[in-house]
């Protein structure tokens, strides 16, 4: 925040990463199942796994931003 209580761009988009990439992953998730059509695979698996995979990706970006 800068002094007259504004928030940064690069504030805004960290706080907007936490939330945007579990649903991304989880988009690119049911892209996946679309493309790749298999018969053994559960597609909750496959969205699941790219929420948890977008979660640690966010967690990941947050930890190596300096100044947080």
């Amino acid at each position: 925040m800068d002094e007259r209580g504004e928030i940064s761009a690069r504030d805004r988009i960290l706080s907007w990463l936490p939330y945007a990439l579990p649903v991304l992953g989880g988009l690119l998730g049911t892209v996946w199942v679309q493309v790749n059509r298999a018969e053994q695979l559960n597609p909750v698996v496959a969205v699941v796994l790219g929420v948890v995979a977008g979660r640690l990706v966010a967690a990941l970006i947050l930890r190596l931003v300096p100044g947080r």
